[in-house]
């Protein structure tokens, strides 16, 4: 006779044969408090637990014959692929198709059952000019907003019953609205989103409400966001003077107040249109992605897509802004990068992997920006720097190559010191750049890049932000470029940025006094003779 002792029963139909027991040889028995349980039945603790069952032969050949139904994991199941059979594997290439009216519809699969589509238009800041600046982040806030045929409020029951997201960003090449919900909500939110971006109904008192939201938003952004999130936008308004990319936030604190409803639908009206007008989608059948668009923007107008501004770096040496006396001391030095369309933009992502940098506390974990150039040299030996970091930005004619600082308060000596140092480090480059060291750059930009599109959303406005700029999409193309940038590429491309006039952004709670500022000159002027550039 076969007992069985424990805690677990056996699960499954044989489960109530076999009882646990939680009885002694002695007969006595354990009061686990107030239940005792027994498989898949409870008793109670003041009545005795059944009597032992007996293991019969009778039960083992049930058992047998209810596990032959199943056939062994030695045989291959009925219609399952065969596995000594190679099987291309599913492409996940991107697929492209223009509209007759200039649509334009990018798509990826991605095998599951939750899609990402965006809606991209080429609306953003750098449209705008400065007068009535804030269109584009109105519209980036007010949208989705309902329309005369759909109300707000069924757009947001819709969203709240089925899980979907609407994720809308401003930028100054485009507006870009993200959504992600399931393959079969797909259709129903496309005709949402439709609804709102082309024929949007926004009032009064909503207008009114997302522009206070927006004012206060940028009002408190130095004070609640670490500032390598805002300062080289600050920065920006200096190294692109005079150009529509000089267009930064703290612009809208000036012109917020004046825009109206009207000043913002003569915006819409004057760039969202078929030319402007991009969507792609991650995990959806291009196929059924093309006849969904088509049913709904298919019946636009054709017209040209808006020209591009005129993008050109100018540099403005020395910049100081002195500012509240919590906030400690940064620096962005800046010099004229390359854009996104550019040979040389694949260079420009591995000098940036190069450069590295980070925090003070943590750079990140091993592998993760500790072998890098400004961690190595800078971060690791100079307590008194709180972050050191490069920061690249890649528009579609040109860009920045960006290096930012920070220290505590009263750090103002140290501005030259991050600036002397950070130069060093660039310097550095020009003069020894070894394989090991350049391999393990290409190598952490690729293992970056591409752990970055197993997120949806990310591939999705991927897609949309490259489309905005007529620039390479195919992940394969762009692992090749970065592949076959050579450490001679990545020097010529460091002789051209450094180059250029560059741009220090100072920001401080102190005054600059008269001995800072000659220093900072006298390092940007000497650190390196232009004959050996």
């Amino acid at each position: 006779m076969n007992r069985c002792f424990g805690h677990n029963g056996v699960v499954g139909k044989m489960g109530r044969r076999f009882q646990n027991v939680f009885h002694t040889k002695s007969g006595g028995r354990r009061d686990y408090g107030n239940m005792i349980q027994y498989g898949f039945h409870q008793y109670p603790s003041s009545k005795n637990p059944p009597e032992y069952l007996e293991t019969t032969y009778k039960t083992k050949e049930r058992a047998l014959e209810s596990n032959s139904r199943f056939p062994p994991l030695t045989e291959r199941l009925a219609g399952a692929p065969d596995p000594s059979v190679e099987h291309p594997a599913p492409t996940t290439k991107v697929s492209t198709t223009v509209l007759p009216n200039g649509v334009q519809v990018m798509s990826r699969e991605a095998f599951g059952p939750v899609t990402t589509f965006a809606i991209a238009v080429r609306a953003g800041t750098q449209y705008e000019n400065q007068s009535f600046y804030g269109r584009a982040h109105l519209l980036e806030r007010l949208i989705p907003c309902g329309s005369e045929r759909i109300s707000q409020k069924v757009i947001t029951d819709f969203l709240e019953s089925s899980g979907a997201t609407v994720l809308p960003q401003a930028t100054p090449e485009g507006i870009v609205y993200t959504s992600d919900c399931l393959r079969d909500d797909v259709p129903q939110m496309m005709e949402f989103m439709k609804e709102s971006v082309r024929f949007p109904l926004v009032t009064e008192e909503n207008f009114d409400y997302h522009r206070r939201l927006l004012y206060d938003h940028v009002e408190q952004l130095p004070s609640t966001t670490p500032p390598y999130m805002w300062v080289p936008e600050v920065a920006n308004r200096h190294c692109f003077q005079g150009c529509p990319l000089s267009n930064e936030f703290t612009l809208m604190l000036h012109t917020l107040p004046d825009l109206t409803l009207d000043h913002v639908m003569d915006f819409h009206a004057d760039h969202f249109h078929s030319g402007n007008i991009v969507i792609t989608a991650t995990g959806y059948d291009h196929a059924h992605l093309v006849r969904l668009v088509e049913d709904m923007f298919g019946d636009m107008p054709r017209k040209e897509a808006t020209p591009c501004p005129v993008q050109q770096y100018n540099g403005a040496g020395i910049v100081f802004e002195q500012v509240e006396p919590e906030r400690g001391t940064s620096v962005c030095l800046s010099f004229e990068g390359v854009g996104v369309n550019d040979d040389r933009f694949p260079a420009m992502c591995v000098l940036y992997f190069l450069m590295g940098g980070g925090f003070a506390f943590s750079a990140g974990g091993p592998g993760k920006g500790m072998y890098s150039r400004l961690y190595a040299n800078v971060l690791s030996r100079c307590h008194w720097i709180k972050t050191l970091m490069a920061l690249p930005m890649g528009y579609r004619h040109t860009g920045l190559f960006s290096i930012f600082g920070e220290t505590d308060h009263g750090q103002i000596h140290a501005a030259a010191g991050i600036i002397n140092d950070s130069l060093s480090d660039l310097y550095g480059v020009l003069q020894d750049l070894p394989d090991e060291e350049l391999v393990r750059a290409k190598n952490f930009f690729k293992g970056t890049y591409v752990s970055s599109l197993e997120s949806r959303v990310r591939s999705c406005s991927d897609m949309a932000f490259s489309a905005l700029m007529d620039s390479v999409t195919d992940p394969v193309e762009w692992l090749e470029a970065v592949d076959n940038v050579s450490g001679e590429d990545v020097q010529n491309l460091l002789r051209f940025i450094l180059r250029s006039k560059p741009t220090c952004y100072i920001m401080c709670p102190e005054e600059l006094d008269h001995n800072v500022r000659p220093a900072i000159e006298n390092i940007l002027a000497t650190a390196l003779p232009a004959s050996e550039l």
